[in-house]
């Protein structure tokens, strides 16, 4: 729409290319995961499990926070978010949630406050963009998170078959460089990090050949 286009140019991208030129500057690294009876107070880790009762709460001086309970095979962890009540709507009982953050304390027990989530929408295919692995984090500004980009670029690699990679075969092996299509994807959602310095070495060397 267009109040996001507004702000999208704010970042300089107006075009579908341009947004998947819009790099990480850095990744949290979600790829430890752990059964939640495991839980190590001051560790970054990822949880999976069941979402129970999600409710807001409000405290004596008018602040609210939203506590829900994830439940998997091993037991059950606190969930707590400040000032949005909303997701009291959107994360539902029931629901398969992934979690990560670092494992803190709230109210004298083993909780996470403000963690990454996502919901799992099918186990058949739990791929999942946000939480429990290395986790892209963009240049941002207001109203246009990380998490917003993470979404839209997700959709947009689907499209990566498409487009064609401007460099001759052989310059590619005489430099040792990936294809366009795998830079792209492992710039943007490595699964490991020995993956991310050969896809900037492909993008800063097209970059060069284009000037």
């Amino acid at each position: 729409g267009d109040s996001y286009a507004k702000l999208l140019k704010k970042l300089n991208v107006e075009t579908v290319g341009q947004l998947l030129r819009h790099y990480p500057f850095r990744y949290e690294d979600y790829t430890k995961k752990s059964a939640i009876a495991h839980l190590i107070l001051g560790e970054t880790v990822t949880v999976k499990g069941v979402a129970e009762n999600i409710d807001n709460i409000y405290t004596r001086n008018k602040k609210t926070f939203t506590k829900a309970k994830l439940r998997d095979e091993s037991g059950t962890v606190d969930i707590v978010w400040f000032n949005q009540p909303y997701l009291a709507k959107s994360l539902k009982k029931d629901l398969s949630l992934s979690i990560s953050g670092k494992v803190d304390q709230f109210s004298g027990k083993l909780a996470f406050i403000s963690p990454e989530y996502e919901i799992i929408k099918s186990s058949d295919n739990p791929r999942t963009i946000h939480t429990g692995r290395l986790v892209p984090i963009y240049p941002e500004t207001a109203r246009i998170s990380s998490k917003w980009i993470r979404s839209r670029v997700n959709h947009v690699l689907l499209l990566l078959d498409e487009i064609d990679d401007p460099l001759p075969t052989f310059i590619k092996q005489e430099n040792n460089l990936l294809s366009l299509n795998k830079a792209l994807r492992a710039i943007h959602f490595p699964d490991k990090y020995s993956e991310i310095h050969p896809a900037r070495q492909r993008l800063g060397f097209d970059e060069i050949f284009e000037i």
